[in-house]
């Protein structure tokens, strides 16, 4: 499970925590320093946070990570797809 929790501070400025665990079915002992980012900066204005199968997370970040696709609106339609595909296959 994840938490990602997001708060307004003083009307212009915004919070954002998560855990760092990642849950592994092939980690012998996962210890509390195994664990990655759940919240990335894509940009001053722009944050993903994501939950879930790392691997589905790596493959639908992976074109926003490498700035081949910058647009908001495109980016919110290509992660939302990777999400209900997530979904049909799980």
């Amino acid at each position: 499970m994840s938490l990602v929790v997001a708060r307004v501070i003083d009307d212009d400025e915004i919070r954002i925590i998560s855990d760092t665990k990642i849950a592994d079915s092939g980690a012998l002992h996962p210890t509390l320093l195994d664990g990655g980012l759940k919240c990335i900066a894509i940009s001053p204005t722009c944050c993903v946070c994501f939950a879930g199968n790392v691997a589905v997370a790596e493959e639908a970040l992976a074109p926003i990570l490498n700035r081949t696709m910058q647009d908001r609106r495109q980016i919110t339609t290509h992660l939302l797809q990777h999400h209900k595909a997530a979904r049909r296959m799980g």
